[in-house]
C-alpha cells in the first residue's frame, strides 16, 4: 500500500467542522432522529475550503430540503468542493452525487431508496454498481455541522440525494455543462455525438492519508493522526460503497462497532459524533474526505445495502482505528 504523502508547495487545505469553538462534552448523542447534547453548536464563520482553487457546490440540510447553490458561472465538469451545511435539529445529514444511466429515470432511483434504504439492506438492481452508474461521493454532517468532500462531475444530469432513512430530504437534480469549445477546434461530424469525460481526480491532489475500501472493511496507508486532514477514499470493490467516520466514547469491540453502524444505518439511536465521510461511490472511484481528528477512538463503516444481502456494516464493512 502507497505511503500517505502531505500537502505540496503553497497549496493549503484546511477542513473547519462548524461549532469547533465549543468543547465536546464527555458523553454526546448523535442519532438518525434525535439528537442531544449539553449546549447547541454555536454559528461560527464558513469553514476554510479543503481546496481553496476548486469551485464550490453547497448542499444545505434543512429538515425537509435541500437547498443547493452552485458557482456563479454555473457548474462546468470537472472537480468541486462539496459543503454540507447541516441545519436540521435533529438529523445526521448526508449528500449523495450520482450520474444515472439514460435508460434509468430519477423516479426510478428514489424507488430504490426507499425500498432498500431502510437499515436492514433490500434487493439492487444490475444497473446500481453498473458501468453506466456514476456514484462519485459526497459527505455527511452532524446536526448543526459543517462538512466537505470533493467529488468528480462530467457533464451531464446529477441527482444528490440522502441515504440516510430517517432523512426526508427529496433528491434534488443539477446539469453539468460540458466545457466550452476550444478556437480553432475542430468540429464535429455531422451526426457524431460529442464525447466529455471528467478527468479523475487523484494523482493531482495532495492528501494526507490513503484509505482503501475493501470487503472486509478500510485500510489506511498510515495510522490516522489527530487534526485537520484530507484522505483519499478509493473503492477497491464491485459494488457501491461510503465511508462513514464516527468517534466513540472510550473502547469498543468489533460486535459493538457493527451494531453501532446498524443503528445508524437505520436512523437509530447511537452514542457517537458523526465527523464526516465520504459518500457513495462506485467501484474502482476516487474521492476526497475532509475530516478533523481528536485524540480518540473512531468506528469506520459503509452504511450502503449489499448486493449480497442485508447491509454492508454486516458483511464486514467495518473497522475500528485508534488516533493517538
Amino acid at each position: 500500500m502507497n505511503t500517505a504523502h502531505g500537502r505540496s508547495g503553497d497549496r493549503v487545505f484546511a477542513f473547519v467542522v462548524m461549532g469547533v469553538v465549543l468543547a465536546l462534552v464527555a458523553s454526546m448523542t448523535f442519532v438518525g432522529r434525535t439528537y442531544a447534547q449539553d449546549a447547541t453548536p454555536a454559528a461560527s464563520e464558513a469553514p476554510v475550503s479543503i481546496a481553496p482553487d476548486l469551485p464550490t457546490i453547497t448542499v444545505t440540510a434543512t429538515e425537509t430540503v435541500y437547498r443547493v447553490s452552485v458557482p456563479a458561472g454555473g457548474v462546468v465538469e470537472g472537480d468541486f468542493v462539496v459543503e454540507l451545511i447541516n441545519e436540521t435539529g435533529n438529523t445526521i445529514a448526508n449528500a449523495n452525487f450520482v450520474k444515472l444511466p439514460e435508460d434509468v429515470s430519477v423516479g426510478d432511483f428514489s424507488s430504490v431508496l426507499s425500498k432498500s434504504f431502510k437499515g436492514q439492506g433490500g434487493e439492487l438492481p444490475a444497473w446500481w454498481a453498473g458501468a453506466n452508474t456514476e456514484f462519485v461521493g459526497g459527505t455527511f454532517a452532524a446536526p448543526g455541522y459543517t462538512s466537505q468532500a470533493i467529488v468528480t462531475l462530467s457533464a451531464g444530469q446529477w441527482v444528490i440525494f440522502s441515504s440516510n432513512p430517517a432523512g426526508v430530504q427529496p433528491v434534488q437534480a443539477i446539469s453539468v455543462a460540458a466545457p466550452a469549445a476550444e478556437e480553432g477546434a475542430a468540429t464535429p461530424a455531422a451526426g457524431a455525438t460529442p464525447v466529455t469525460e471528467a478527468t479523475p481526480i487523484g494523482s493531482g491532489l495532495p492528501s494526507d492519508n490513503q484509505i482503501t475500501i475493501t470487503d472486509s472493511g478500510f485500510e489506511t496507508a498510515t495510522a490516522p493522526a489527530a487534526g485537520s486532514q484530507v484522505w483519499q477514499v478509493t473503492n477497491s470493490t464491485d459494488q457501491v460503497r461510503d465511508m462513514v467516520v464516527v468517534k466513540v466514547e472510550g473502547e469498543i469491540d468489533e460486535a459493538s462497532a457493527t451494531a453501532l453502524a446498524a443503528a445508524l444505518s437505520s436512523g437509530d439511536t447511537v452514542n457517537g459524533l458523526v465527523v464526516g465521510g465520504s459518500g457513495a461511490l462506485s467501484p474502482d472511484r476516487i474521492a476526497f474526505a475532509g475530516l478533523t481528528l481528536e485524540s480518540g477512538t473512531y468506528v469506520i463503516f459503509s452504511s450502503m445495502p449489499d448486493a449480497n444481502g442485508g447491509l454492508q456494516s454486516a458483511n464486514g464493512a467495518v473497522t475500528i482505528v485508534t488516533v493517538p
